[in-house]
């Protein structure tokens, strides 16, 4: 069963990275449910360092949110 007759029209979604593979996982995941996504990058310091361990993923990611 294709999910198509169920799409609804449009959606604009803010993403808190400027990285192009969560912007394009971002797209593709709501293109499943939205026939016109727009996806708007906006690059969010997450007050960690660029490859987190342990508690810092959280924190990294609760400071982007």
């Amino acid at each position: 069963m294709s999910a198509e007759p169920f799409k609804k029209s449009a959606v604009t979604v803010l993403v808190g990275s400027a990285n192009p593979v969560k912007i394009e996982s971002v797209r593709a995941s709501f293109a499943l449910y939205y026939k016109n996504v727009s996806v708007l990058p906006h690059p969010v310091d997450s007050g960690v360092g660029i490859q987190p361990v342990g508690a810092e993923t959280f924190i990294g990611a609760e400071n982007r949110a």
